[in-house]
Parts: structure tokens; sequence; C-alpha cells
């Protein structure tokens, strides 16, 4: 298997969520020496450029959450109201 990237804080129990071709960590935990620290770290990997962004942290340190990306399809734009009449009523 080929190796892409390393993440620049590496971590467990973090919400992992992909939006726009971005792949974000959000939170979680990571090794310092002998204790497991919790973190706010919000990083960002993005797939086109290759590259990582370290965002502003969140609010507070965050661990064991679930993070979703919905996705709403378009609908087809073609379609034409057609407003009621006193007779449709």
């Amino acid at each position: 298997m080929k190796e892409i990237t390393k993440v620049p804080t590496p971590r467990y129990h973090a919400g992992i969520v992909c939006v726009e071709q971005k792949i974000y960590f959000i939170g979680g935990f990571h090794s310092d020496a002998m204790f497991d620290k919790d973190t706010a770290a919000i990083e960002y990997y993005d797939i086109e450029s290759n590259m990582w962004t370290i965002e502003d942290k969140y609010p507070q340190d965050i661990w064991e959450h679930t993070c979703a990306t919905l996705y709403i399809p378009k609908c087809r734009d073609d379609m034409e109201v057609i407003p009621a009449t006193e007779s449709s009523v």
C-alpha cells in the first residue's frame, strides 16, 4: 500500500468527514509522552492540492464524536409551477 500523506497531528477517536474534496480531522486524542491528551485541533487535507491546512481550534476539546456529510442531490430545475385556478381549487 502506498502512503500519500501523514496527518500533521496523529490522533485517534477524532471525527473525520469529507466535504468538497477536503478531509477534515476534528478533535480526538493524541499521545504526549506518557499521557493521552484530548485536543480541539481541526486540520484538513485538500485532495486536489495534496496539502494540509490547520484551522482555528474547536471551542472546546472534543473526542469520540461523529461527523457526517449530508448530500442533497440537485433536482430537476426545468419544472414549471402551474398556479391554481378557481376551477381547480
